[in-house]
């Protein structure tokens, strides 16, 4: 809805079932997070995305879901190796793991 225009809080706020206060709030955030912008038009708050920041935190979350995929598959790999030597395969999973470029830049948003 707000990719296609400048809606209104009670415009946002329509398609959930939640009180209006609960709706700023959420949007409160985003805005602090600079996804979106507010613009007053009188007395009615209307709210326009950021789509840089946004395409950004799409390149964010692209990159984290591959960083817990490769955990995944490194602790499914892990456990079936362990497994099959006799032991529990719930060794904490940093161990004896080398950083990956993914851990840096997640580090780096994080930090």
């Amino acid at each position: 809805m707000v990719a296609e225009g400048s809606p209104s809080v009670g415009e946002l706020g329509e398609p959930f079932a939640m009180s209006a206060p609960a709706i700023s709030k959420h949007l409160k955030v985003l805005e602090r997070a600079g996804l979106l912008t507010r613009v007053k038009e009188g007395k009615v708050n209307r709210f326009r995305l950021n789509p840089e920041l946004l395409e950004e935190a799409g390149v964010f979350v692209a990159e984290l879901s591959g960083l817990w995929q490769r955990r995944a598959e490194a602790e499914r790999g892990s456990a079936a190796s362990e497994e099959a030597r006799g032991g529990s395969g719930l060794e904490p999973e940093s161990a004896g793991r080398k950083p990956t470029e993914s851990d840096e830049v997640l580090e780096d948003y994080l930090l």
